[in-house]
Order: C-alpha cells, then structure tokens, then sequence
C-alpha cells in the first residue's frame, strides 16, 4: 500500500524533545516527498505558529501543506492558497461563550 499524505503534530512526532526538527527527520520527509506523499504539518496552532517548521522542512518546494487551527485552515506551502477555512460562525458565540474562570483564567477561541 503506497502513502499519499504524511500528516505530522509538532511537538514530540516532527520535532524532538528541544523542539528542533532533526537531520533524520528531515531526510525522512524529503524521502516521503520524493516518493509522491504528501507532506502536512498539522497542529492546533495558529498558522504563524508553524510557518517556521515548513520553511525548515522546504515545504513550498515539495508541495505541501500547513493544517492549522487543528484542521480549520488548510493552506498550500508553494501557492500560499488557503484551500480550506472553516470558522464558527459568530452567531454561536453567545451560546459557547463563558465567563472567565478567575480574575486571572479566560476562555480562548480560534
């Protein structure tokens, strides 16, 4: 069975323990992208928060992908073209919205 995309979190599946992406690890992607497999770099972060490690891992020249906000934004490397964005509408708001938890604690949404 041939792969076609390689979807990988950040901390702790691409980057080790100091938050750096390996030679290893980057020979691996470079190998999958040779091979035809896609490459995504999926996380719960916002897309500033991984436009570094697809920089590091030359994804605009290997065709791939950022999947952002733990899969609301999907955006191509090479084209900078978001493909997929999806948001709450804000008319949900009132309804998920929560007071905050201390003086010190606010809920967060993206």
């Amino acid at each position: 069975m041939a792969y076609r995309v390689l979807a990988l979190d950040i901390d702790g599946t691409l980057t080790n323990s100091k938050k750096q992406i390996t030679e290893r690890t980057k020979r691996a992607v470079s190998a999958a992208a040779a091979k035809g497999v896609k490459i995504v770099i999926a996380s719960g972060r916002p897309v500033q928060g991984i436009r570094a490690f697809a920089k590091e891992l030359e994804l605009e020249k290997k065709d791939g992908y950022i999947l952002s906000f733990n899969g609301g934004r999907l955006i191509s490397c090479r084209t900078g073209e978001i493909i997929h964005d999806m948001k709450l509408p804000l008319e949900y708001l009132p309804e998920i919205s929560l007071p905050p938890l201390n003086d010190r604690i606010y809920p967060s949404f993206f």
